[in-house]
């Protein structure tokens, strides 16, 4: 009869044995374990971190060597992007895998390549994504996951990869303070952005040009689009593949005129069809000016071009970027008669579109932003622990792409301040991406370009409206946000209008007062309140906006 085997479980990281099994085990799953694994994978790359384990006859044959690896063993293994890997001879229909023609994982899962960029592989990204999931499982359950992979004959990147992979031109959430030095997270509004315009789905769904139609059902069909400078979509790309800008001068095919020179005035789309229209001022010299116009008296030096009239044309009827006039003056057909231009009007619609010099050669793509805003809570009545929640959807999109919640997009939230202490982030985020702009590589184009991100709404309900605009509320004397209504005024009726200026200034008689009495009484007869608010200071008007 032999002699039953002592149970030794040793541990060639820590250099520690244990005399039972379940002792071993736990060591496995213990800080100061992870700890010297780790270390041994940044001193030796190529140390698998693998125990040795003596133990009894019996319990080798029924578990297997392979169950009582260390942890290491499963964190540590090299994925070197050369390795060929294998199929399984797993067939479990159970696993929600690739499966192949012969009911095994297919060689797919495990190849390496750029289908799955960033990650190497399928299988890669499949790990990555359940390890980040929003309810990730524990230590001892991934470990026994990726041991049961292993165990399958599945060859799986190691644990600690899969963990610290980092995803390129990822920014993580920045940590803030707020006036009261209570710190706070914000997503970067720029990396959302760049992380959109990389996404070939989204791309391409994204409206870049406002859209004329008779009945309003998207954003991008709506006046401010189209109507409002700053939202107004600066570039459009012509058939020879030369990007032409607002305010450039070009020559063009006139319906009336035929060849033609003129200043592109703004760009748009028809809901009936893809094709880019524009608007463009004509220029016609005297002499040209004469021949339609023949009664004319005046005249005008050669030197000088006349603006004849505006038209609307496909982008296809422009064929080339041409020089400018030194001078324009303007034709008044109803009165007819010539309009001259200030030298500072003058100026300003002959020099070049600001954004083609801070593009530097790149395609320029507007990008309106809608941001939503709320209190949230997990409670029906709100009343306790409540969030104080930001999000950010792209106005390009079409309703039915904003309605998802993948493109709804998380920008901060906490419960341990007051929504306006969480504004001066947001508000210089806001300003950068409207002023400086932000260069990405957009999938549309296939290149980088330099987009600008204006806010063009809020979305929020009306007393957080109120609560943005430093607003009292409808409780107040003065009870609307938009104008200076007055309670005690019979019949109401609209007043003067509110601006962000104006109101501005009203907070600033608020602060100016001495006593706090006074301060209140002031306060109560302009209807505002007098706190730090960043939204306030940004080029939009949240008083047009929310």
């Amino acid at each position: 009869m032999a002699e039953p085997l002592s149970e030794v479980f040793h541990c060639e990281v820590c250099k520690q044995s244990f005399g039972q099994r379940w002792r071993f085990v736990r060591h496995l799953q213990t800080q100061k374990h992870l700890s010297n694994v780790e270390a041994l994978e940044i001193d030796d790359p190529s140390h698998t971190g693998s125990s040795y384990i003596g133990s009894h006859r019996e319990d080798a044959e029924v578990y297997g060597s392979d169950v009582f690896q260390t942890s290491g063993a499963l964190y540590d293994e090299e994925l070197q992007p050369e390795a060929v890997y294998s199929e399984s001879d797993l067939d479990d229909s159970d696993i929600d895998l690739e499966i192949g023609s012969e009911g095994r994982l297919g060689d797919s899962m495990f190849r390496h390549t750029e289908s799955y960029y960033p990650f190497p592989s399928k299988l890669f990204a499949l790990l990555f994504f359940h390890l980040h999931s929003p309810r990730p499982m524990g230590q001892t359950n991934l470990s026994f996951m990726w041991a049961t992979l292993k165990g399958a004959g599945v060859e799986v990147p190691s644990l600690s990869q899969v963990k610290h992979f980092q995803l390129p031109d990822f920014v993580p959430p920045k940590r803030v303070l707020s006036p009261a030095n209570t710190p706070f997270y914000v997503l970067s509004i720029s990396s959302i952005i760049s992380h959109c315009l990389g996404s070939s789905k989204l791309s391409h769904l994204l409206a870049r040009y406002p859209v004329v139609n008779n009945v309003y059902t998207e954003i991008f069909h709506g006046k401010k689009w189209s109507t409002d400078s700053r939202f107004a979509s600066p570039m459009a790309e012509l058939d020879t593949g030369v990007d032409v800008f607002v305010r450039d001068c070009v020559y063009f095919q006139h319906p009336k005129l035929g060849l033609s020179k003129g200043v592109i005035v703004k760009f748009f789309q028809v809901d009936s069809c893809k094709e880019v229209y524009c608007e463009i001022d004509t220029l016609v010299d005297f002499n040209r000016f004469a021949q339609i116009v023949p009664d004319t008296e005046a005249y005008i030096p050669e030197h000088v071009n006349i603006i004849f009239d505006m038209i609307a044309i496909p982008i296809s009827s422009v064929h080339a970027i041409c020089e400018k006039p030194a001078e324009v003056i303007k034709w008044d057909e109803l009165a007819h008669s010539f309009i001259r231009l200030s030298h500072e009007d003058s100026c300003n619609y002959l020099k070049p579109n600001h954004l083609k010099t801070k593009a530097a050669g790149r395609k320029v793509v507007m990008l309106p932003l809608i941001l939503f805003t709320d209190d949230l809570s997990g409670n029906k009545s709100k009343k306790w622990h409540k969030f104080e929640s930001w999000y950010l959807m792209l106005a390009g999109l079409p309703r039915h792409e904003n309605a998802k919640p993948e493109n709804i997009h998380f920008v901060s939230c906490t419960d341990l301040m007051d929504v306006l202490d969480m504004t001066e982030c947001v508000a210089q985020q806001l300003q950068q991406l409207e002023l400086d702009g932000l260069i990405v590589y957009d999938s549309f184009y296939k290149e980088t370009v330099l987009v600008i991100a204006p806010l063009l709404c809020v979305i929020c309900d009306n007393p957080r409206a109120s609560q943005l605009l430093n607003h009292l509320g409808g409780s107040a004397k003065k009870f609307c946000r938009f104008c200076m209504a007055d309670r005690d005024t019979t019949p109401c009726s609209v007043c003067e209008e509110r601006t962000r200026d104006i109101s501005l200034q009203q907070i600033q008689e608020i602060q100016s007062q001495r006593t706090e009495k006074a301060k209140s009484d002031k306060s109560t007869e302009v209807g505002l309140r007098d706190v730090p608010n960043s939204l306030l200071h940004i080029l939009a008007d949240l008083f047009k906006l929310s």
